[in-house]
């Protein structure tokens, strides 16, 4: 069966089960695809989720591939049993949540945004319907978020503005009709003045 409808939250099948959580790079609108690990399908495509006892895992010859052809390709996840999405927070930021993000051009793993510090795994990952992944870390990484921020190689930073100034953007919720610029238009000298 493909999953092809985006949901506001996973179907309660996946309630209970190790989900494998990243972006969709072709959902319209913006949505986290569900992997059931066991399965090893796709169970649900939808606007958010929520995980317990989440890690980033990142498939390394993948994260190669993507750096060297400069092209995206799906080798970022969040893996954690799929929870409630009533246990979802209301206002991450205000309750103590960590904002995680990863980006192949500038780290190797999912970091805490706040300083790019290694996502060191967490109680909860809330993938939210901003495509913002936010986490609950454990009581004994809490004081990582106080860290020092980590500096960015020069390399790292210089591949990124790269990619960033020579790549097209995709944008899957762009139809057909709209990137049509209509019947092609006749030269100015076959109008006619009437």
């Amino acid at each position: 069966m493909a999953v092809n409808v985006v949901t506001a939250a996973p179907p309660s099948s996946l309630l209970g089960r190790v989900g494998l959580v990243y972006r969709n790079l072709h959902a319209c609108p913006a949505a986290w695809s569900v992997k059931d690990r066991k399965l090893g399908r796709v169970g649900a495509v939808t606007q958010a989720v929520m995980l317990a006892n989440a890690v980033g895992r990142i498939g390394k010859k993948v994260q190669e591939k993507v750096r060297r052809e400069r092209r995206k390709a799906v080798h970022a996840f969040i893996v954690g049993t799929v929870t409630s999405p009533e246990l979802a927070p209301r206002n991450p930021a205000a309750e103590g949540w960590v904002e995680v993000t990863y980006n192949p051009y500038l780290f190797d793993t999912f970091v805490m945004k706040a300083n790019g510090r290694p996502f060191p795994g967490s109680q909860y990952v809330y993938a939210g319907p901003d495509m913002k992944l936010w986490a609950l870390l454990w009581p004994e990484d809490a004081d990582l978020v106080k860290l020092r921020p980590l500096a960015i190689p020069a390399d790292r930073l210089a591949l990124f503005e790269e990619v960033k100034r020579t790549s097209k953007r995709h944008d899957p919720c762009a139809t057909k009709a709209s990137s049509n610029p209509g019947p092609p238009r006749r030269p100015a000298h076959e109008h006619w003045n009437g």
